[in-house]
């Protein structure tokens, strides 16, 4: 499936289900152990197409570090923004460690172009 098929697929139905309000389960939550097993469940591979807000908004109990494997390195940017990562060494240890992982030159580039397009990081 080409990139743009998966953003449609997710935009136009997983994001769509998760985000009914119709269900008694609306996020599916309620057969997941933790934030990583429902991310996995819930998302696959499509979850690279969500931002780490859509994901907190669905999940309110959403734990990014808990996750932080799961994460695409653009999702890692938002977290480093927006958790004070930036203020904790054993954090900030575990968000490179993440980048570490696969293609790393890959990883840290997309990282960094998402950490500063956000206009937070020019605060």
């Amino acid at each position: 499936m080409e990139v743009g098929q998966q953003r449609l697929v997710f935009a136009d139905f997983v994001l769509l289900f998760l985000s009914r309000d119709d269900l008694a389960d609306p996020a599916c939550l309620a057969k997941t152990t933790s934030s990583a097993d429902w991310l996995e469940k819930n998302f696959g591979n499509f979850s690279v197409y969500a931002t780490l807000e859509q994901l907190q908004t669905l999940n309110a109990n959403f734990s990014s570090f808990e996750s932080l494997t799961l994460l695409s390195p653009s999702q890692v940017a938002e977290l480093t923004l927006s958790s004070g990562a930036l203020n904790s060494t054993n954090q900030i240890d575990a968000v490179f460690d993440r980048l570490e992982d696969g293609d790393a030159f890959k990883n840290v580039e997309e990282f960094l172009t998402t950490l500063t397009a956000k206009p937070e990081a020019s605060q």
